[in-house]
C-alpha cells in the first residue's frame, strides 16, 4: 500500500483556522526536484519513484506509473516509460509511442524531441517527424515554437529562424537571437540589439545595449543605462529610454523607476502614479502590491493605499486575491489575508501556492523535515 497519499480518509474533512474553512483534498504530496502546478486541469505528482497526475479534487486522474512526467500543453504531456519518452493525452492514453531520448512540451502544435546521438528535431501532435536533424543547422535545447517560428543555431555559431517545415525564414546570421513574441524577435549585431519581423526584415535597427523580454507582447530596452519600452505589435518604441528601470505592461500600465523610487506610467508615457515605492508588483487595477520602507501592502488604481504596508513578501503575479484571498508573509512564514488585509489563516506555513482553476485551491507545504505538500481548498 502506498505510504504517501491519503485521499478518501481526508476527503470532505474540514478544519477551521482562525475563521477559515480548509478542506484537505490530498496529503503528503511529493513533486521531486520542483513544485508542479496544474496544467490543463491536471497536477503531476510523484508517488514513491513513479509519476502520475491528480485532478483538482485531489483524486488520481492518471495513476502513477511513469518514470518521469511533464506538464500538459496542447492536450499532451511527455512521460517516460522505461528509458524513453512518449506522449499521453489527458485521459492517460499513450498517443505517441515512447521512442525518444527526451521530449519537451508542445507549443503551437509542435514539440522538440531528442533522437539517438542527442540529435534534436521536432514532431507534430500525431508523432510525425516534421523537422529532422539536418546538416545546415542545429536545433537548440529546449527551444519552442513561437509565432510559427523556431530559433536555430548554424554551424558558424550564428542564429536564425526556421518555420514548421524546417525552411529557413530568418537568415542564420545573427550573433544572438531571442524567440518571437507578438511578431518581433530581438537579434544582436555587433553587440547591439535590434528587432526583426517574421519575414526576416529588420524593422527596428540595432541600437540597444540590453533588453528584458515580456511574454505579453512588450520588450524593455536600454540605451546608455536608461530603460524604455517597445510595443512588439506596433513595432516601435512607445516609452523613451529615460528611466532607471522599467517593468512589463499590465492593464495599460508599467512600473518605472525614477530616483530609486517606483511609480507607474501608461503606454503613452504619462506618469499616472508618482514614483514613491521601494518595489512594486505588476499593476492591477483592483490591488497592486507595493513596498514602502521594506514592508508590502496594496494600493488601488489611483495609487491610494488600501492595505497598509505590513507584510514581508507579496504575491508578485499580475492576478491577485484568489476568491478574495491572498498569500502574505510575516518574516519567513506565510498565511492568507482577505481583501481588508486581515489574516484569515495565520502565518505559519513555509509556502502556499494558489493553483488550478478551482477558487481557493492551493498547495501548502507541510511542516517537518520532508518537503511534502497538502492540496487544500480554502473557503471564506
Amino acid at each position: 500500500m502506498n505510504r504517501i497519499f491519503l485521499f478518501l480518509a481526508v476527503m470532505m474533512m474540514a478544519q477551521v483556522v482562525t475563521g477559515q474553512k480548509m478542506e484537505v483534498l490530498a496529503d503528503q504530496i511529493e513533486f521531486g526536484y520542483d513544485v508542479a502546478s496544474f496544467s490543463e486541469g491536471l497536477l503531476r505528482v510523484k508517488n514513491g519513484q513513479l509519476w502520475g497526475y491528480m485532478d483538482e479534487r485531489g483524486q488520481w486522474a492518471i495513476e502513477a506509473r511513469y518514470n518521469d512526467a511533464k506538464d500538459f500543453s496542447n492536450g499532451l504531456a511527455a512521460v517516460k516509460i522505461g528509458n524513453k519518452y512518449g506522449y499521453i493525452n489527458t485521459a492517460g492514453e499513450l498517443v505517441i509511442p515512447a521512442r525518444f531520448i527526451d521530449a519537451q512540451d508542445f507549443q503551437e502544435g509542435v514539440a522538440q524531441v531528442v533522437f539517438r546521438q542527442k540529435k534534436r528535431g521536432y514532431i507534430n501532435q500525431h508523432g510525425q517527424i516534421i523537422i529532422p536533424p539536418v546538416a545546415d543547422y542545429q536545433c537548440i535545447d529546449g527551444e519552442v515554437c513561437s509565432n510559427g517560428l523556431i530559433k536555430v543555431k548554424g554551424n558558424g555559431k550564428k542564429y536564425g529562424f526556421i518555420d514548421k517545415s524546417g525552411a529557413v525564414v530568418v537568415p542564420i546570421k545573427y550573433d544572438r537571437a531571442y524567440a518571437f513574441i507578438a511578431g518581433l524577435a530581438a537579434v544582436t549585431v555587433n553587440n547591439r540589439v535590434g528587432f526583426v519581423d517574421q519575414m526576416g526584415e529588420m524593422v527596428i535597427k540595432p541600437q540597444y545595449q540590453l533588453i528584458k523580454r515580456f511574454s505579453n507582447g512588450y520588450t524593455a530596452v536600454s540605451r546608455k543605462g536608461k530603460w524604455g519600452l517597445i510595443d512588439n505589435e506596433q513595432q516601435r518604441e512607445i516609452i523613451p529610454t529615460k528611466y532607471e528601470d522599467i517593468g512589463s505592461v499590465h492593464h495599460g500600465k508599467s512600473a518605472v523607476k525614477v530616483h530609486e523610487k517606483w511609480g507607474f506610467v501608461d503606454t503613452n508615457g504619462h506618469m499616472v502614479i508618482r514614483p514613491q515605492f521601494c518595489e512594486t508588483a505588476p499593476y492591477n487595477p483592483e490591488r497592486t502590491a507595493v513596498c514602502i520602507n521594506g514592508k508590502w501592502g496594496y494600493i488601488d488604481a489611483q495609487g491610494h493605499i488600501t492595505i497598509a504596508p505590513q507584510y514581508s513578501n507579496p504575491n508578485r503575479k499580475v492576478k491577485t486575491f484568489n476568491n478574495g484571498m491572498e498569500v502574505a508573509f510575516v518574516g519567513h512564514k506565510c498565511g492568507i489575508i482577505n481583501t481588508n488585509g486581515s489574516f484569515i489563516v495565520s502565518p505559519r506555513y513555509d509556502c502556499i501556492y494558489f493553483s488550478g482553476e478551482t477558487p481557493g485551491l492551493a498547495l501548502v507545504r507541510n511542516t517537518g523535515a520532508r518537503k511534502t505538500y497538502r492540496l487544500v481548498q480554502f473557503r471564506q
